[in-house]
C-alpha cells in the first residue's frame, strides 16, 4: 500500500476510507488521520514582549500539519 509517515514516527500510513474526494489514511499504531490538521489558538492580550517565542515554540512542535491563529482581544502595547 505505501503511503507518507505518520508523524510520530510509527512508520507509513496504512489505506483506509474513502470521503468522495480522496483517500483518507490512518496510522494502525495511533489512529490519528493522516490528513489530519492541528489548529493551535493563541489568546494574546499585550503580549508584545512574549508573542515571538510564543509562536517560535508552537512552529517547532512536531506536527507537519498545522495552523496557527492567534486572536488578540484588544491590545494596547502594539502586540501584532
Amino acid at each position: 500500500a505505501g503511503g507518507r509517515p505518520c508523524w510520530r514516527t510509527h512508520g507509513l500510513i496504512a489505506g483506509g476510507d474513502h470521503d468522495g474526494e480522496r483517500r483518507i489514511s490512518f496510522c494502525k499504531t495511533c489512529r490519528i488521520s493522516a490528513m489530519a490538521t492541528l489548529s493551535v489558538v493563541v489568546p494574546c492580550f499585550n503580549e508584545q514582549a512574549t508573542i515571538g517565542a510564543i509562536l517560535d515554540a508552537v512552529r517547532a512542535a512536531p506536527v507537519p500539519d498545522k495552523e496557527i491563529i492567534v486572536v488578540d482581544d484588544g491590545s494596547t502595547d502594539g502586540t501584532r
